[in-house]
């Protein structure tokens, strides 16, 4: 599709929250078929139709659904995917919507469970982000949504892409590692595994648990690997692993290894992918997860680098298999996860077999090519 037929039709959209749905659907469906400008295009038009309709704010939003409960939880859960797919995009991309949704004070209640709304009926009982945040120190029985978690988890992957584009001091750096860990610890026994006791997985909280496992590689890597903005939109397909993977990430000394915690949140994507291209069908992938598991590639590429010869780089060894072999079963659906995977198994086959000893160039890998453009 060119550039003047995707600016005529957001241009030609209602300008109402459905117009915000097609927009949003268009440029998730663009990025997963490495059409990157476009999916941008898309994205910043989503954003500010957003805002015009002030989807942020509690008081326009129940007046646009006018009384309908229905319409409300929508609305509500419009904002947010939207607030969640500019932060992914911001990572793993350069969009910079996500200024523009940082600048909206959002005084929405979180969303409620995937269903919620029509076993129980409306109004529903609902918390704020401020409530979750602070859930710790409350005795509340409310299990917060799956959803919940991500938009958390995405809010903390938000904090960590800006640890890369600003001066970040260590306490800082430290209060960041401490809300992820807290992340963690504080998930409900029916929150801690996405696989559910009839087999059915919960892919919400998949997203949830994967973004906060992405955002402590971010925020645990060695300071000189943390992602540096790109000058231009078009730079690559999944900036973090251009990043991770330049020369400058290639450890030169044991100070300069994957940090154990940024290691273990790699083990982490790479065990759920491999587990849930077991347990699912990879249609219910979104092309983002594609991205994640390359970063993790990437993590595991670095800890090979360094390590010596031995059953614990032969481990890592298998553990870049599994990343790379995920890439490929998600590529059965999603065109970017195809590219990335024969271009990551493309350098990471010459350092491993000795043609060079570095990965000076595997920025080329995710290159966004003006043929995957």
């Amino acid at each position: 599709m060119s550039q003047k037929r995707l600016l005529d039709l957001a241009s030609g959209l209602d300008r109402s929250v459905s117009g915000v749905h097609i927009l949003l659907l268009l440029s998730i469906i663009l990025y997963g078929r490495a059409q990157k400008r476009d999916s941008l295009i898309m994205l910043d038009r989503a954003v500010e139709l957003s805002i015009d309709l002030r989807l942020f704010n509690w008081t326009a939003l129940s007046t646009l659904a006018n009384g309908d409960l229905v319409l409300e939880e929508s609305y509500v859960r419009t904002w947010w995917e939207l607030s969640h797919a500019v932060t992914i995009l911001s990572v793993f991309s350069a969009s910079t919507a996500s200024e523009k949704i940082r600048l909206c004070h959002c005084d929405l209640p979180l969303p409620c469970e995937e269903g919620a709304d029509t076993r129980a009926g409306l109004p529903l009982t609902r918390r704020t982000q401020p409530q979750f945040l602070d859930r710790t120190f409350f005795n509340d029985p409310y299990t917060f949504s799956s959803i919940a978690y991500r938009i958390e988890a995405t809010r903390l992957l938000g904090e960590a892409q800006q640890m890369g584009t600003r001066s970040t001091s260590a306490d800082r750096q430290r209060i960041l590692i401490n809300s992820l860990l807290n992340f963690n610890l504080s998930l409900p026994q029916e929150k801690r595994d996405p696989i559910q006791a009839d087999g059915l997985v919960d892919e919400v909280l998949v997203q949830a648990l994967t973004i906060a496992s992405i955002a402590m590689i971010l925020a645990t890597q060695p300071r000189s690997t943390i992602i540096e903005p790109v000058e231009s939109s078009e730079d690559v397909i999944c900036k973090p692993y251009k990043d991770h993977c330049n020369g400058d990430y290639i450890p030169e000394t044991q100070q300069d290894r994957p940090s154990p915690r940024s290691l273990r949140a790699a083990d982490t994507i790479a065990d759920r992918a491999s587990t849930q291209n077991l347990t699912c069908t990879v249609v219910c992938h979104t092309p983002f997860y594609a991205c994640t598991t390359a970063l993790a590639c990437a993590v595991h590429v670095g800890e090979y680098q360094s390590a010596a010869s031995g059953v614990h780089r032969d481990l890592i060894k298998e553990r870049i298999k599994l990343s790379l072999n995920a890439l490929g079963r998600i590529g059965e659906k999603w065109p970017l996860a195809r590219d990335v995977s024969h271009r990551v198994a493309s350098d990471v086959r010459s350092v491993m077999a000795g043609e060079r000893s570095t990965i000076s160039n595997i920025s080329m890998m995710l290159s966004a090519q003006r043929e995957l453009l």
